[in-house]
């Protein structure tokens, strides 16, 4: 099975609040760290709950950690420039569930 993971970005915790949940394929998750550890703790929940793959979950945001190295280092300082007030926004998905 393929997924999908991208980080979005970072937004306000009311932004967030106020989008509607997604389907049973999607799943967009927040942090108010961006770290790699944060990211992968978090799929742990995501991968029990939908019955994915969390290996290969895993080491798609691995590998996308490893590419997006200044994007990364962006939305850290974001991050900080929002302080209590934001939060890092990441959807992940099953391919088949982006139609």
């Amino acid at each position: 099975m393929d997924y999908y993971f991208d980080i979005l970005g970072v937004a306000s915790i009311l932004e967030v609040l106020q989008t509607p949940t997604p389907g049973e394929a999607k799943a967009y998750l927040t942090s108010r760290e961006c770290s790699l550890d944060r990211i992968l703790a978090s799929l742990t929940d995501v991968t029990q709950k939908r019955a994915w793959d969390y290996n290969t979950l895993a080491q798609i945001v691995i590998n996308y950690w490893l590419r997006q190295a200044e994007a990364i280092q962006r939305w850290q300082q974001s991050l900080l420039h929002l302080g209590q007030e934001g939060v890092l926004v990441w959807p992940m998905c099953r391919v088949c569930g982006l139609n």
